[in-house]
């Protein structure tokens, strides 16, 4: 999904974020901070859209009900622990997306997050039955979604044609889970069932 978003003619700068401390929100949302403290320094990125998944919604929501620069927050099969920022982000955008069929965390800790938000803002919740908790089945349509918000979010309209890098497949799911395992994003008995 970065490489997409980079790859657009108005590239939207993407950075991924491995945290220091993983699953230790407060440490994570120092982390997070830094980042955006870095690219507003450094690059003059003054409006940020955070994406988290998994533990990740923690810090995503977290700093975003909290710092003004942050213009929306999405996340993949989000946990519930650490998240009450969500109630503070209204009206900025919140798009949540989750598996049915999600074994790690129940697709329940979404729907509950959708509530938290309230009914103040844009909240958009998208349920893909019996998918798992990285939504293999569904990755080039939960990638579009994700990198229609963000652009949403951040005031970037694109063409045709960058319409469909956005809707193409860079690699297949069995790759990205092993990029996934690769990365730390999976250890040891891990899976994304």
């Amino acid at each position: 999904m970065a490489d997409k978003l980079a790859s657009l003619k108005r590239g939207i700068p993407v950075l991924r974020l491995d945290y220091r401390y993983p699953a230790r929100n407060k440490y994570c949302v120092r982390d997070v901070e830094s980042a955006m403290n870095y690219l507003e320094k450094s690059y003059a990125v003054s409006r940020f859209v955070l994406v988290g998944w998994s533990f990740g919604g923690a810090p995503v929501f977290t700093v975003g009900g909290k710092d003004r620069r942050v213009v929306g927050c999405a996340t993949v099969a989000s946990q519930t622990a650490d998240t009450d920022g969500i109630g503070s982000l209204a009206p900025r955008p919140v798009l949540l997306l989750h598996g049915t069929g999600d074994q790690v965390l129940n697709p329940i800790c979404s729907e509950r997050l959708y509530k938290m938000y309230g009914p103040a803002g844009q909240r958009t919740i998208k349920l893909f039955e019996n998918d798992n908790h990285a939504l293999t089945e569904n990755s080039l349509e939960a990638e579009e979604l994700l990198c229609n918000f963000i652009m949403k979010c951040a005031g970037v309209d694109i063409d045709a044609a960058e319409r469909q890098v956005i809707s193409k497949p860079l690699m297949t799911s069995k790759d990205k889970v092993g990029y996934m395992e690769r990365g730390g994003d999976l250890r040891g008995a891990e899976s994304v069932d």
